[in-house]
């Protein structure tokens, strides 16, 4: 059992109970009361403390309460919390007076990684942490893992799939979709026979299909049947392709022979394309009129392995690279088992990580993550799917593209190598695959597991960024930390708490927040009760909290009945968290900044931004100019260091 003591509420004495049995996450000190955030293995820990003797404690588990109990004569007080899941808790404790938060994980033992909903992964693989999880089954090795899946051994590294599900629709046209580029094609009793005209060049028989739900980007299917050579002397082959590829890229071995031989080719579809072709073609650049014998089986979806879902996906990748980028090297790809379809995150040969994707064999989306040093550790993360393209390294900024239609299919997920090799020599510690496509926030968060002091924001475009101002870029590059942002333009407070409740993994990060325009904010008493409930979401107080701001041009120097209700809403914050968590940006950052004109000085009269620190200066400007957001970002600085948070 561990207890994470409080301090005691009226005092600054830093409290770090050494009960904490795992890891210790952060020991905020110098604040009263003070913070301790932990990980515990017990799934009923105990929390305890001290408040003003005979107070009445109440502990609240992620915003609800869920007891109270009284503090004895000397202020201490202990109260076992009910049974809890692995996970991460926000636990908050209030008395009167003061409160204390911090957030405390229950750890009964190592789990598998969970996406941004709290379920878990599709697939988790991390040996320093004995975790080998695949689709709802824990295994007790990789190998064994691979085994349950369908992986099979290539070196060191593995390939996944293709995973043939039984219920999967045949998707084979009716023989009568079969046509030719040159030459005729009967059927009987399902066997075709194509008879290329005498001298065609490169003559093909084709059908094409197209996915029952009438999509097809995102699918890798597989082609079955047999081939032989009938009365021709020359040479046929099986191919699929994209609808717009007449030359059948993904080919299978060449037919010589009479004799019935088997094939099953994957291929997946082009850009924005509907349909996927499949082929039967002679090899010969020039046919001789004889004939060649097919039996088409089926045309079905394919995946890696049971669960993978083709509308999009993500992924974490723990590693260390290797000690040269001569040559590029993979650190994991999905294809369509050719090489036109691919999703591949590889070191690259000018010592960049990219993530590339390619469709019908050429490169539509390239995320360049930069310049990585050889032999060092790293992870990134990344989320792909139905034309939109995110990857972000250790934590930092992430990088985007948007391309409309891109989406290759994939049958086969390979760890440590490309299927034209490209083998990764450097250590590959975790790998982890989620069934479907994440958020920015959750890809950030996961790849800077293990830092401390994150910072989170929120808040509308003063936060989000407008004209290239980005308050949240400036705050990752001032403070050296890593600041994963939910902030949106044009966003109420109501929809910062929406963004905050569904981002519950971000709860103990350190929160920076600025709803700068106030948008629809209603009335004093309402913005301040969404604020409210936003500090209660948090849990704890490691928070900045910045109000809004109003901008002009002033009329006059007298400052109206909205810059009031603001002023109003800064005390209120002020109130609600204390004034060294909150700051009023235009007396305390711009009020020394304006340019000394009459509309600066009238502006300043009247509680408005100067309008020479506006981004322009012309009619319903509401942005800060860069020298403004700078300003306002040292401000913030100052004060995570002023409070140790």
């Amino acid at each position: 059992m561990a207890n994470i003591d409080i301090a005691n509420p009226g005092t600054n004495e830093p409290a770090l109970s050494e009960a904490i049995t795992r890891l210790v996450k952060a020991a905020v000190t110098g604040v009263s009361p003070a913070a301790v955030d932990g990980a515990v293995d017990s799934s009923t820990p105990t929390v305890s403390g001290y408040a003003p003797p005979y107070a009445l404690v109440t502990i609240y588990v992620n915003g609800t309460a869920e007891a109270s109990v009284t503090a004895a004569s000397d202020g201490a007080w202990s109260y076992q919390l009910s049974e809890k899941t692995n996970g991460s808790y926000a636990v908050t404790v209030r008395a009167v007076p003061g409160s204390a938060a911090y957030a405390l994980e229950i750890d009964a033992g190592a789990e598998p990684l969970r996406d941004s909903a709290g379920d878990l992964v599709l697939l988790d693989i991390n040996p320093t942490l004995g975790i080998y999880y695949a689709g709802g089954t824990t295994y007790a090795s990789e190998t064994a893992l691979m085994t349950g899946i369908g992986g099979v051994a290539n070196g060191s590294a593995w390939d996944i799939g293709p995973y043939r599900d039984p219920s999967a629709a045949n998707m084979l046209p009716a023989a009568s979709a079969w046509a030719t580029t040159s030459g005729t094609v009967t059927e009987s009793s399902g066997e075709f026979t194509f008879t290329p005209a005498s001298g065609a060049a490169t003559p093909a028989a084709y059908c094409t299909y197209v996915s029952p739900d009438g999509v097809v980007d995102g699918k890798a299917v597989e082609f079955v049947g047999t081939l032989r050579r009938g009365t021709s002397a020359n040479s046929l082959s099986a191919g699929l392709s994209s609808q717009g590829n007449t030359s059948a890229g993904n080919l299978s071995a060449s037919v010589s022979t009479t004799t019935e031989t088997a094939f099953a080719l994957c291929g997946s579809s082009g850009t924005s394309e509907a349909n996927v072709r499949a082929y039967i073609r002679s090899t010969s650049s020039s046919a001789d009129g004889g004939t060649f014998i097919f039996k088409p089986t089926s045309v079905k979806e394919v995946k890696p392995f049971n669960g993978w879902l083709t509308t999009g996906w993500a992924a974490l990748f723990e590693f260390t690279t290797p000690s040269s980028y001569a040559t590029a090297k993979v650190i994991a790809q999905a294809d369509d088992n050719s090489t036109r379809g691919k999703v591949r995150l590889v070191y690259d040969t000018d010592g960049h990580l990219r993530l590339i994707v390619t469709q019908n064999n050429s490169a539509q989306v390239s995320l360049d993550l930069g310049a990585y040093a050889v032999s060092t550790a790293g992870k990134v993360a990344f989320s792909v799917g139905q034309s939109a393209f995110y990857a972000t390294l250790n934590g930092g900024k992430y990088v985007l593209q948007t391309s409309s239609g891109v989406m290759p299919g994939s049958a086969v997920l390979r760890f440590g190598r490309s299927n034209a090799g490209e083998a990764w020599d450097g250590t590959l510690s975790r790998k982890a695959i989620v069934a479907s496509q994440q958020p920015t926030s959750w890809l950030q968060h996961v790849a800077s597991q293990g830092q401390t002091n994150r910072i989170a924001t929120n808040g509308d475009s003063y936060m989000a960024g407008a004209g290239g101002v980005i308050l949240n870029d400036l705050l990752r590059t001032g403070t050296g930390r890593t600041v994963v942002n939910i902030g949106a333009g044009g966003s109420t407070m109501a929809e910062a708490l929406t963004r905050l409740q569904a981002a519950p993994y971000l709860r103990d990060y350190t929160w920076v927040i600025w709803d700068g325009s106030a948008n629809s904010y209603g009335s004093v008493s309402a913005y301040l009760a969404t604020i409210s409930d936003i500090v209660t979401s948090i849990g704890h107080s490691r928070i900045i909290f910045i109000p809004p701001i109003n901008v002009g041009p002033s009329d006059s120097s007298t400052p109206t009945s909205y810059t009031n209700d603001l002023l109003s809403i800064y005390a209120g914050i002020q109130s609600l968290l204390g004034a060294n968590r909150t700051f009023d940006p235009v007396a305390d950052v711009f009020a020394t900044m304006g340019d000394g004109s009459a509309n600066d000085t009238q502006d300043l009269a009247a509680h408005v931004v100067p309008r020479s620190l506006l981004l322009d200066q012309t009619a319903g400007q509401v942005h800060l100019g860069a020298t403004a957001m700078a300003a306002v970002e040292a401000k913030i600085a100052a004060m995570l260091t002023s409070l140790a948070i």
